[in-house]
């Protein structure tokens, strides 16, 4: 199981890892993977989950903490870190 924060190059993201870009963005992307898919409610779905699941709000924090340390130290690439449970 890749348990990378964000997919392997040329790979598209897991339904899981979706929750580190926009809401309407990753509701897009799972429409356009199923397209028997209701837009309305994968959309609210999403939203729940990112309310109320810790383990996405994890991913979410991640994806801040990698973005800030690339800021704050000035870096072109991402630095590694690990998010363990």
């Amino acid at each position: 199981m890749n348990t990378d924060l964000y997919p392997t190059a040329g790979k598209l993201l897991s339904f899981r890892k979706m929750f580190i870009i926009d809401q309407n963005k990753s509701t897009d992307i799972r429409c356009n993977m199923l397209s028997t898919l209701n837009r309305e409610i994968i959309n609210a779905i999403d939203g729940m989950l990112r309310q109320q699941n810790q383990f996405d709000q994890s991913l979410e924090m991640m994806h801040d903490e990698i973005r800030e340390s690339m800021i704050n130290n000035q870096m072109n690439t991402e630095p590694e870190m690990r998010l363990l449970f």
